[in-house]
């Protein structure tokens, strides 16, 4: 089984989340990550309702002709000169994904790997994380197998994205939908783990990275080829941003020196990367980063 590798794929990575879209995503915007330095750029939320069905950022249908430009500038980043592997993100916070797909979790795989062939998507990631309360063991089963029924039928990238301390809750789950050994590898393309919080809508980064990132690979036995470090970012607070830029230059330099198989690093999420500094001028998070992992 094929991990869907892609041989023209930046490393370390430099990834962004697009949560925005058109119209609040606008043309300074798409004129904005068409020329970042970023090398892969997170499309997000799709979602899976009753059906299931494949839904874009709340009930939108993602095959409604008004999105079609959408996608076309989207596929377009590929073939940018600062060309971009593009993935599409299903789940997030509180998603209902996880209950409409139990016990039909081949069909929602269908229904994601349709869409992500006929847009021209590289990768599939999966977000799970939210107070799912008591059927929180059910959710995360059902995500396990979707995951699993994704890769069935999808040689592309597939990444999954967990908060700290819900890694192996994760991988675990998966495994069990699994049911024999494997080498992850032949599921999981790599793993974003997520090094912050946020409360009452504020980032809140983890103080260590460098020592949680080691704890991260130790403990579920990754190579850190496989696990990518995410850092926040603010829509609103740009002391803070500056300041997250110096943290996570530092914590990523650290981490790749230690591990030159480092599988690089995201930020969530865009809007947040390109708040600004003092000087009027954009906060070039994908271009700083860039000269830190030497990888443009």
């Amino acid at each position: 089984m094929s991990n869907g590798s892609n041989s023209a794929e930046i490393t370390p990575r430099n990834i962004v989340w697009v949560e925005d879209m058109p119209p609040d995503f606008g043309s300074a915007d798409l004129n904005h990550l068409t020329s970042s330095y970023y090398t892969h750029a997170i499309v997000c939320f799709f979602h899976l309702d009753a059906g299931p069905t494949l839904v874009y950022n709340g009930p939108n249908d993602p095959y409604r002709p008004s999105y079609d430009s959408w996608w076309s500038y989207l596929r377009g980043l590929r073939q940018a000169v600062l060309g971009k592997t593009l993935f599409m993100s299903v789940g997030g916070w509180n998603s209902g994904t996880w209950a409409n797909t139990q016990g039909l979790e081949a069909q929602g795989a269908g229904q994601i790997v349709r869409f992500a062939q006929s847009q021209g998507f590289d990768g599939i990631d999966f977000n799970f994380e939210g107070d799912y309360g008591p059927s929180i063991n059910d959710r995360l089963a059902a995500f396990g197998r979707l995951v699993v029924e994704v890769r069935k039928i999808w040689n592309g990238l597939l990444t999954i994205t967990p908060i700290y301390g819900q890694v192996w809750g994760q991988l675990l789950n998966i495994h069990n939908a699994v049911g024999r050994p494997f080498d992850w590898r032949d599921y999981l393309s790599w793993v974003n783990v997520q090094f912050y919080t946020y409360q009452d809508g504020a980032p809140r980064p983890m103080s260590d990275v460098p020592r949680d990132y080691e704890l991260v690979l130790s403990s579920n036995q990754l190579p850190a080829s496989m696990v990518a470090a995410g850092f926040p970012l603010s829509e609103t607070d740009l002391q803070f941003n500056q300041a997250e830029m110096q943290t996570a230059t530092g914590a990523v330099k650290d981490i790749y020196a230690a591990h030159p198989d480092f599988a690089g690093m995201f930020v969530w999420r865009y809007r947040g990367a390109f708040l600004g500094d003092r000087s009027g001028e954009p906060l070039n998070w994908a271009y700083h980063f860039s000269q830190v992992l030497r990888n443009r």
